[in-house]
């Protein structure tokens, strides 16, 4: 078994950083999104990843960045409230119970709140999020928000599912809230090891070269992974989180930012690369041997 007939997929790509990194390893590398790649080649599918997959016999898929803003921590706190909030008495503001903890007192200067029960939203069946109550949010965009969200999960699941005998699945920090929707009343049991996919982390800074490299930078990265090896780290053992920098966390707001916020380091690229590769070479090779 060669390099060039091992297929490979790069799911939900658009700047070609990891398919790259497997087709200059010798592998038959592909990406796909729904959008077209950031520029000209001939190694990128316009099309649902879901029916990418179906197109051929994948021997890896690399689902890199499939939509996470609605299943990371950061994406869910306006599907969600709180079971109970804090109102000012004097001007009607509400509070979280971890914001009055952290300032007892209101933005109005008063220091009299009353506690009262959050109600049910009927179209997620989950408390209210506080963005509801103080009325920045409608009932229309928080229902948008609720489909967004079922509709990742249901991405999650049907890849998780696809018939590819090696596969990792790249996504943030997942919330509760997701986690449950995807691994059931068991997921606290089941998201790091469900006997298929097992969870491992990551950051770029785990593969930078040094401090002045460009992946010396923190994002902490969680991988799902099918008959892959969790990844070594390969960067400078001198670094640590104290020592990277902050620039996903620090990025100002633009039109791009997810965009910015969502492309893959060159040295976790190149890492999955060579680790994966290899793996996929001997999953293969030992395959047909059998």
């Amino acid at each position: 078994m060669q390099k060039e007939n091992l297929k490979v997929l790069i799911g939900c790509e658009t700047s070609g950083t990891v398919r790259d990194a497997f087709f200059w390893a010798g592998f038959d590398a592909w990406s796909c999104d729904i959008m077209d790649a950031d520029t000209p080649t001939n190694r990128h599918l316009k099309g649902d990843v879901r029916d990418v997959i179906a197109m051929d016999a994948w021997d890896l898929v690399m689902i890199a960045h499939p939509p996470c803003t609605r299943l990371c921590s950061s994406g869910t706190w306006k599907i969600r409230g709180a079971e109970s909030y804090l109102r000012c008495t004097a001007c009607d503001a509400v509070i979280s119970d971890k914001a009055w903890k952290k300032r007892p007192s209101c933005k109005c200067g008063a220091r009299k709140v009353k506690k009262f029960s959050n109600p049910v939203s009927s179209i997620t069946g989950l408390p209210q999020p506080k963005e509801i109550l103080t009325g920045k949010l409608s009932e229309l965009e928080l229902q948008g928000l609720w489909d967004d969200f079922n509709q990742a999960v249901d991405l999650f699941q049907t890849l998780q599912s696809a018939n590819v005998p090696m596969i990792a699945i790249e996504n943030p920090i997942m919330s509760s809230l997701a986690k449950g929707h995807i691994w059931g009343k068991r997921w606290e049991q089941l998201w790091k090891n469900d006997g298929t996919f097992s969870q491992s982390s990551i950051q770029p800074w785990h593969f930078a070269d040094g401090l002045d490299s460009p992946d010396n930078y923190s994002k902490e990265t969680f991988l799902w992974l099918k008959n892959l090896p969790a990844l070594n780290r390969t960067g400078d053992p001198s670094l640590t989180q104290q020592t990277s920098r902050k620039d996903i966390h620090e990025m100002r707001p633009s039109e791009d930012r997810w965009k910015a916020r969502s492309k893959f380091p060159t040295g976790i690229s190149e890492a999955m690369a060579k680790q994966w590769g290899d793996a996929a070479l001997n999953f293969k090779t030992k395959s047909l041997a059998a």
